[in-house]
């Protein structure tokens, strides 16, 4: 698949869609034999924690304000991606990155290449709505 197709995966993505490159695929399976049918988009810190290979983050702390309205913004967005709307992975990227403070390490591992974070971020859509298990 070439960069310019994958980077339309990466942003707008339906749930319907059919050709879902390899690499969504194998995290999908991933977050799916780990957290089988108790994966929740209000838990996005464990499954994108999991999608990276993240222990856990170092600086998280999901007692703040910041993080109620992100929770509140993701299920906003999963509805409408199950409801077949398009939904921008990219925009969600930097609304997960304004939430919460991270190390320099976790910032260039997650949010630096903007593709990879879009993917693993439809790998968790995917996870949610329809576990592989």
């Amino acid at each position: 698949m070439d960069n310019t197709k994958r980077k339309m995966y990466a942003r707008n993505i339906k749930i319907a869609d059919k050709d879902i490159p390899d690499s969504v695929k194998q995290i999908w399976k991933l977050l799916s034999q780990t957290f089988k049918y108790t994966a929740r988009i209000s838990n996005i810190w464990p499954l994108l924690s999991t999608s990276f290979g993240l222990s856990e983050f170092e600086l998280l702390n999901t007692a703040t304000n910041e993080n109620i309205m992100l929770e509140s913004y993701l299920i906003d967005k999963m509805i409408e991606w199950q409801s077949g709307k398009d939904v921008d992975f990219s925009e969600i990227a930097e609304r997960i990155k304004a939430s919460q403070e991270f190390t320099e390490k976790e910032k260039v591992l997650v949010f630096e290449d903007e593709e990879e974070i879009g993917l693993r971020l439809w790998a968790i859509f995917l996870s949610i709505s329809r576990p592989l298990y």
